[in-house]
């Protein structure tokens, strides 16, 4: 358990990282960068909730991600990485929202 808590950590941090540089690209003004963060967030949440018995590395996973990106969005030195428009926005709120969907969803029988 301790070994996939660990692996949940490190999945969220990377997460974290590689969606906050990347939700900034667009497409004809539509936040491709964001959209597929999210569809890898959503994929490593889900299958972490799937494996598992407990809901701990889901939210772990999520916790990490979005201390990350909250973390990238504060503006110490008058430079963010999250910005509040559309693709910050989206990518913000929307890895929040992913994380308590799939934590608190019941794990699916296989």
């Amino acid at each position: 358990m301790l070994l996939t808590n660990l692996v949940a950590l490190v999945l969220g941090i990377g997460v974290g990282l590689v969606g906050t540089t990347f939700h900034q690209v667009t497409t004809d003004g539509f936040p491709l960068g964001a959209t597929m963060a999210l569809l890898v967030a959503i994929i490593i949440a889900a299958s972490l909730r799937n494996q598992n018995t407990s809901k701990t590395p889901a939210f772990i996973y999520g916790i990490s991600a979005s201390a990350i990106v909250f973390g990238a969005g504060l503006s110490l030195t008058d430079d963010v990485l999250v910005p509040a428009n559309l693709a910050g926005n989206l990518w913000a709120f929307g890895l929040v929202a992913i994380t308590i969907i799939v934590a608190l969803w019941p794990k699916t029988k296989s």
